[in-house]
């Protein structure tokens, strides 16, 4: 989508068109009748058309993922929406900003860079006023068209530079860039072809870009700053360009969504500031956290008993098993496995637990001997340290439907021998 698609998209015409959309179910059989349409019974051109049902199909989609709790107001794009962090996490975060706003005293102005279509900088607009930077023109007048949804137009203000080639100098604008004390940065991820980048010096703008920030060249004022990233952000290559940073894993429901780098004062406002990394974990209006800041318990290694827990996988990627382990009172079956395994049943929220049928030493034809004599009725197969596909592994035991009740079987490493454990989810 390009600036005149997307001005045409937020007009009084753009809007009028995309209520009438909401009152259809889009799906990728109509798409080509609804541009049909647009294009003979509402007389728009072909560019007008594609930017008015790509904001619909992004807004229906935003609606039905529940990241928004205002979606069918807002403006996106399909891939906008997909970078974009869901207003549970950007609550999360913006609850550090504030505490280090509230310490500093005075009133506080942000500058988010790399901006994208405003979903970072509204949440934080409460904390103070936000100025935000992206290269896109067009996500920047979604960004300014969903302010003005929420009733943010005064908190909130963009202008159009590469942050890449950021200077203080070279940005026109009626605030001055020196008076922001705090920052957030949410380099592209991604690639033109749209797949996803792991290298963080392979993200658009390079991730060691914030260095000047740091540094204070261009920010002498900054007081914090946070970067969001992939979950799955090398840690050995943050080391590596020398960036001293709390590393923050947060899941939502179980599911890993995005890390955040917390630096300077906003790695320590409210926290511990000897945290170096932290997890956690958002289950509807709950949260859980697990941090190193007392340092990493030692968890010896039993046996499998009764049960199995597979911890959350921000607590994995974190690295923070042995703190669950210790807090679960529960051990680990291996020391490179991330599965613990207790007694007694836990009902902490921030594991899944499985209650431990039978074990065995991997074998497809033992498996399939058992899971008959269970009579399994739905399998899921899980692996943690096993080479096998899960998918290609269902169908070389070629099981019939039995009458016996659901089952999981883990395939995972005990002592560096491969075990199967059959089990049931709790």
């Amino acid at each position: 989508m390009n600036k005149d698609q997307a001005l045409f998209a937020v007009s009084e015409r753009g809007r009028a068109l995309l209520d009438k959309l909401a009152l259809q179910v889009l799906t990728e059989n109509n798409h080509l009748k609804v541009l049909t349409a647009l294009r003979k019974s509402d007389k728009l051109e072909a560019s007008e058309a594609a930017a008015v049902l790509e904001v619909a199909l992004a807004r229906q989609k935003a609606i039905k993922s529940a990241k928004f709790a205002q979606a069918e107001k807002m403006f996106f794009t399909r891939d906008a929406l997909e970078q974009a962090s869901g207003e549970k996490i950007t609550t999360h975060r913006r609850k550090r900003f504030q505490t280090l706003a509230e310490s500093l005293g005075s009133a506080v102005a942000i500058v988010d860079f790399c901006c994208g279509v405003g979903g970072d900088s509204l949440a934080l607009c409460p904390v103070g006023p936000v100025m935000g930077i992206d290269l896109n023109e067009a996500r920047l007048v979604l960004a300014k068209a969903n302010a003005s949804a929420l009733g943010l137009s005064d908190r909130f203000d963009a202008v159009c530079a590469d942050v890449a080639k950021f200077s203080g100098a070279n940005i026109n604008h009626s605030n001055t860039i020196n008076s922001y004390q705090l920052a957030f940065f949410d380099p592209g991820r991604r690639d033109e072809q749209g797949k996803r980048i792991f290298k963080a010096e392979a993200y658009q703008p390079p991730l060691s870009t914030l260095k000047n920030w740091l540094r204070k060249d261009e920010l002498p004022n900054l007081k914090g700053l946070a970067v969001k990233v992939s979950p799955g952000i090398d840690y050995d290559e943050l080391k590596q360009l020398g960036l001293d940073c709390e590393v923050e894993i947060i899941s939502e429901n179980g599911d890993v969504k995005e890390a955040v780098l917390w630096f300077a004062d906003l790695r320590s406002a409210g926290t511990d500031k000897n945290t170096t990394r932290r997890a956690t974990l958002l289950y509807g209006d709950k949260q859980f956290s697990f941090d190193d800041s007392q340092g990493i318990p030692k968890l010896e290694c039993q046996s499998p008993s009764r049960y199995l827990h597979e911890p959350d996988g921000a607590i994995i990627r974190a690295g923070l098993v042995e703190c669950l382990g210790a807090d679960m009172k529960a051990f680990k079956i291996d020391d490179e496995i991330a599965f613990l395994t207790s007694d007694n049943l836990s009902n902490s929220p921030c594991a899944r637990s499985f209650e431990i049928i039978s074990s065995l030493p991997f074998s497809l034809k033992k498996i399939k001997q058992e899971l008959q004599k269970l009579k399994a009725r739905n399998l899921t197969v899980k692996k943690r340290g096993s080479p096998i596909v899960p998918d290609e592994f269902i169908k070389s035991l070629s099981l019939k439907k039995g009458d016996g009740e659901d089952l999981t079987v883990i395939l995972t490493r005990v002592k560096n021998e491969h075990t199967a454990f059959i089990t049931r989810a709790i």
